[in-house]
């Protein structure tokens, strides 16, 4: 599983596609490969397909915080607050605003 994080950047996107794929047919409901794949969709701009691997992966193991990173990490990247709010439970405008000012702390009660 380490590997797969490892060569997500190092290995060519082929091999990589060849060995995650190989694993994932083994491992179906493997939440770190399923992750990887996800991550890897994402690489090759495959935005719905990786969302929806990703969200997978979520819903295998909902108390991972990596796997959790990876979903918001995506909506935040490509600027989707409305589904970042959502999946993280926390209004639009206070996830909007969390990420435009970076240097005003939100007090705790707000993301409530």
């Amino acid at each position: 599983k380490t590997y797969l994080n490892l060569a997500l950047f190092r290995a060519s996107p082929l091999t990589f596609q060849t060995n995650c794929l190989n694993l994932l047919k083994q491992y179906p409901n493997d939440a770190f490969y399923l992750n990887a794949w996800g991550k890897f969709l994402l690489r090759m701009n495959k935005l719905e397909l990786a969302e929806k691997v990703l969200k997978q992966s979520v819903e295998l193991i909902p108390e991972n915080g990596n796997l959790n990173y990876d979903v918001g990490k995506l909506y935040f990247d490509y600027k989707n607050y409305d589904s970042l709010a959502k999946f993280t439970g926390s209004h639009p405008e206070v996830m909007k605003k969390r990420i435009v000012d970076k240097t005003k702390p939100i007090p705790t009660a707000a993301l409530l």
